[in-house]
Formats: structure tokens, sequence, C-alpha cells
């Protein structure tokens, strides 16, 4: 099979952001009166997307604080975005000898794209 194009998913592919994404889901849920979550159920969350994330975090009672919760959260995660969000071992050395061996390679994320620029100029 002949192939010159790899397409890979961000999050839970090639980095591990959940720690960062858990930071601010609390970080923001507090400024709003909610109760923090574990990383567990951050985990489980991500990767829907930013607005059914939102919906999956905030209560169902307290859907009126989506915008809130959105504003807020993207405002954290722009900040934090790279404290403790990590490549997955060994995926630098791969992603090389991809390029190596003159393989495109390509980023498909529903992170919104500011975030994912920044995401991958900070990891390198």
């Amino acid at each position: 099979m002949n192939f010159r194009l790899l397409i890979f998913d961000l999050d839970g592919t090639l980095v591990d952001s959940a720690e960062d994404v858990h930071f601010c889901l609390n970080q923001t849920r507090a400024k709003l009166g909610l109760p923090p979550l574990s990383l567990e159920q951050v985990r489980a969350s991500i990767g829907p997307g930013p607005y059914k994330f939102a919906e999956i975090v905030i209560p169902e009672e307290r859907q009126d604080l989506f915008d809130e919760f959105i504003r807020l959260f993207r405002q954290c995660y722009m900040a934090h975005l790279t404290d403790r969000t990590r490549p997955f071992h060994g995926v630098r050395d791969t992603l090389k000898r991809m390029r190596d061996i003159d393989l495109i390679l390509a980023v498909a994320t529903n992170k919104p794209r500011r975030f994912t620029v920044k995401l991958l100029k900070d990891l390198n």
C-alpha cells in the first residue's frame, strides 16, 4: 500500500491534555458555583468538542450557565494550554521518523484552531 499522508487526532492520540482540561474545567466550575469533577470524569467527557463537552460537564438544571462556562473555560484554557499537556511517550520520535521518510503529516481535531496552533507551537 502506498500512501503519503497520515492524519492524526490530537487529544488522546498525540498528546495527553486531560490534566490541563481538568484544571480549567474545575476553575470554571468553581467560578460558577459548581463542585469539582474528578480527573476520571473529565477524561471520560473529552472528545466531543467544547459545546458537547459543556453539555456534559454542566448539570442539566444549570444549562443557563452554558455561554458563561464556554467563555470562562476558553479564557483559562488559553492561559494554561500546555502547563501539563505533553506528547504521549514515543510520539515525537515516531513523527520524526515519518517526516524523515517524507510522509505528509496532518492533525484533525475539534479543538478550536487558536488552541491547536498554540499547542502545537508550544510543544514544538
